[in-house]
């Protein structure tokens, strides 16, 4: 247990989560409680901890004793490398720790911390907006008479940016994935392929109408019935090579719970926006 205790200091210390003053006194400085998370889950992986959540300030405020379900952590770091390779896993790890997670106030009204506390922030607008997302690349091209230290500098923030759009994608993908209570190992290429089959179908129509079938009602339908009944208008022009794909889609669909494709439909969504990458 001392040795538990010693590596779970020296990660926290990685993390700058002690400051060192130089009169040796050590603070304690203020992290995202979801990078705490990930970080205890490490030494705590397979367990259930109950913690005492409160906040001190110029209000003190108790949220009371809470679980902590450090095995589901992991969980989210199963499926990003599952989805996007072990070397992405660790190094976009520092990144989408510090995306994942909802408010402290909000995470402890739950009741537990666990996979919903752990919803990526700025992720509900796409529950209840129906918003697209834009993971397209982010493209520069040098301006007439640019000094070239200037473009250079430029085309580094247009780098960053486009990582982070990345990153911000992987995040969604993997928690959406994690959320699916069925059959979820499936998604991880499932809706993917079942992207590049859409784009296919909206490259190879002529009608504004059959396109809007897609980003207009099928990508934000609200229910099972709305979204099945996009995609039989979606079948009666689509192309052989995908219909068989589209069938199995329907029937998929069909067997989910309410909860299952209010996620699913959201993954669609976000694997069809980022396939625009690729146009």
């Amino acid at each position: 247990m001392q040795k538990l205790n010693r590596t779970l200091l020296i990660n926290l210390d990685n993390l700058q989560f002690f400051k060192r003053e130089k009169n040796g006194d050590i603070i304690i400085e203020t992290i995202k409680w979801s990078k705490l998370f990930f970080n205890i889950s490490k030494q705590f992986s397979d367990q259930t901890l109950i913690g005492y959540v409160y906040s001190l300030g110029q209000t003190n405020k108790t949220f009371g004793f809470i679980p902590f379900h450090f095995k589901q952590a992991q969980t989210i770091k199963h499926f990003y490398k599952l989805l996007f390779g072990e070397n992405n896993a660790m190094r976009d790890s520092a990144a989408y720790e510090d995306i994942y997670g909802t408010h402290i106030k909000r995470a402890c009204e739950l009741g537990v911390i666990g996979l919903h506390a752990l919803q990526p922030k700025g992720l509900k607008q796409y529950f209840a907006e129906g918003k697209k997302p834009d993971f397209k690349k982010t493209k520069v091209t040098q301006k007439r008479r640019e000094d070239e230290n200037a473009y250079k500098i430029r085309e580094e923030k247009a780098f960053l940016k486009d990582k982070g759009k990345v990153i911000l994608f992987r995040t969604y993908k993997t928690w959406l994935v994690a959320m699916i209570t069925k059959n979820k190992e499936e998604m991880i290429d499932y809706t993917k392929e079942i992207a590049i089959a859409l784009h296919s179908y909206r490259a190879n129509t002529t009608t504004t109408v059959a396109k809007n079938l897609i980003a207009k009602e099928l990508l934000i339908a609200k229910s099972k019935k709305n979204f099945i009944d996009a995609l039989a208008e979606i079948v009666k022009n689509i192309q052989q090579e995908h219909l068989e794909a589209f069938k199995e889609l329907k029937n998929r669909v069909h067997l989910m719970t309410s909860e299952d494709f209010g996620y699913f439909v959201v993954l669609l969504r976000f694997d069809y926006a980022y396939e625009e990458r690729n146009i």
